[in-house]
């Protein structure tokens, strides 16, 4: 009883909010300690209570990323993505200068960190600085962009950087699953992802009176993009496991040789 006190008494704020329990956490716990018993073995790692392991990040679960590149995915998801949407709801809502800058600036910061994702998982065995590079020279090239916008906003400047950028990120993604030696079933989702996303595109050439003047062209085209999150998730879910399992064979090999 005194031991289940102090768990209580030490908890923080945001866990005793989420009602994490001790026995929770000697889940959590449990279950890192047999992820490490089968990674020190070389062995596939299981899955407990049905999903993958994970960690427990900003008071909420978050997958296993073993990669930079997955990893950076994980803030952009928490992060870059709540805050595009937030902005594009803010936008529609309530037409000003600001909220249309924020909307433009945040929908691009989506494009980009997703073909900067790209860059860094395709860029396998580089060494991390050289990551790191990539990903700061990303950063400063947004930061141009913001600038340079903010002094007069461009609107074809800023449609063809966001094309360029999204072809690039588009058929870069398709390349690399394409080239993939080993031809995994998860690739399948990328695929779909980028194809579908793609022909959702059409919606965004159209123009049209709003049907009942409510849906325009670009509304349908928001509408049509709400099922490529869960295939994009599919992707990438499957592609942790994949260099989850790498991690853990390579780590085998290491110890017997």
């Amino acid at each position: 009883k005194e031991t289940l006190k102090n768990f209580y008494l030490n908890q923080n704020i945001f866990n005793k909010l989420l009602f994490w329990s001790c026995e929770d956490e000697c889940k959590y716990e449990c279950m890192w300690h047999t992820t490490n018993a089968y990674l020190n073995k070389g062995w596939k790692i299981p899955q407990f209570f049905g999903k993958v392991e994970y960690y427990y990040y900003l008071f909420i679960f978050n997958y296993t990323f073993p990669s930079v590149a997955m990893k950076f995915f994980g803030v952009k998801c928490y992060i870059i993505s709540l805050n595009a949407w937030f902005w594009s709801v803010c936008f529609h809502a309530r037409d000003t200068s600001f909220t249309e800058k924020l909307d433009y600036f945040s929908a691009f910061s989506m494009v980009l960190s997703t073909f900067l994702m790209l860059l860094l998982r395709a860029s396998g065995k580089l060494q991390t600085t050289r990551k790191i590079l990539i990903a700061v020279g990303a950063l400063l090239f947004y930061l141009y962009h913001i600038w340079y916008l903010s002094r007069n906003f461009d609107y074809d400047y800023n449609m063809k950087v966001n094309v360029i950028v999204g072809l690039l990120n588009g058929f870069g993604w398709l390349i690399w699953s394409w080239k993939r030696p080993d031809k995994r079933e998860y690739l399948f989702w990328c695929h779909a992802t980028k194809v579908c996303l793609g022909m959702t595109l059409v919606f965004e050439l159209l123009d049209f009176s709003p049907i009942l003047w409510t849906f325009d062209a670009h509304s349908l085209w928001h509408l049509s993009t709400v099922i490529l999150p869960f295939f994009w998730y599919r992707f990438i879910e499957g592609d942790c496991y994949y260099l989850l399992e790498n991690m853990s064979r390579r780590s085998y090999l290491k110890k017997s040789a």
